[in-house]
This record gives structure tokens, sequence and C-alpha cells, in this order.
């Protein structure tokens, strides 16, 4: 009777445990960092990502590679990121987490003249702005997911641990 009565009581506990486990979808969605598989194949990849329920991806540009001198932005980046991303990822029905990286671990990754510059410069704020009404201008086709200013990885050097100061204002 007793191992009877405890089989019960676990059994009922469990049915408690495994009704409430999964939560309701909500407002999440499931994101992807895609990165091409071993034959070079975007494509590949990306579908396989879609078939396993990708509502967005991640996609990561730099300051830097997108405005590599004052006012200069390099057209190839603009098309081979801005451009096709444009395309791609609305015919594909997903939503985009973009992130421009304006540091990458110890490095500023900001147009070369702007190097000696701090974050809360205003010539360095309304420079970004810019650069991200050029991003913008390029991809108004995009769902955006979430937009993501700077890197997780950040101020781990002390060159860096200095410009944690100035990055509020930015």
């Amino acid at each position: 009777m007793k191992r009877t009565s405890l089989l019960f009581f676990f059994s009922l506990i469990g049915f408690q445990f495994s009704t409430n486990a999964q939560l309701a979808k909500g407002d999440i969605i499931l994101a992807w960092q895609v990165d091409v598989t071993e034959s070079d194949d975007y494509d590949v990849a990306f579908g396989f990502a879609a078939n396993a329920c990708q509502e967005s991806t991640h996609l990561s540009l730099t300051w830097s590679g997108l405005e590599p001198d004052a006012g200069a932005f390099d057209p190839d980046f603009i098309v081979s990121r801005l451009d096709i991303a444009n395309f791609y990822f609305p015919y594909n029905e997903t939503k985009v987490e973009m992130q421009i990286a304006v540091t990458n671990t110890t490095n500023k990754e900001v147009p070369a003249d702007l190097m000696a510059t701090d974050f809360d410069d205003p010539i360095l704020i309304e420079r970004f702005k810019t650069a991200l009404d050029t991003i913008f201008i390029h991809i108004p086709d995009i769902d955006l997911a979430a937009l993501m200013l700077g890197m997780r990885a950040i101020f781990y050097s002390a060159q860096m641990k200095a410009c944690i100061q100035h990055t509020k204002s930015f």
C-alpha cells in the first residue's frame, strides 16, 4: 500500500511539472547567428536554421567597415552586407538583430580619423548618426528584431577601461 501511495504521489508531482514545463511563446523570438558551412554555402546554413524554427538572424557590422575614412562609406561593404541583407532576409521572412560594433574586444571600430576621439564627443556622435542614417537608407525592407550598438566583449584592456566613462553619453 505504501509503495502504491508513493507511486501515485510522485506521478502527480511529475504530472504537475510536465504540464507547467513549457511556457507560452509570447513575444519571444528565436534567433540564430548563422555562419557558412564547411562547404562555404550560407544558404545551406540558413536553411538549417530556418528548418529549426529560426525567426530572426544576427547581422554584425563594424562602423570602421562601413566608413573606413571620414565620410567615405565603402560601397563594397554597403552592397555585400546591407543591400544583399535587405533582399535576402525579407525574402526569407526572417527578422534581423543588427549589431553595429564600435568596439571589438579591445579594439575601437570607428573611422580612422575618429580613433583618438572620445565616445561622448559631439563630433563622434553626429558622425555615428550619419552612419546610422546611411545604414537605414540601405535596409528599408528589413524587419529589425533588435538593434545593438557596441559589443558584449568590451573593455577588457586597461586602455579600453579608460573609455567607459565616455560611452555613457554615446
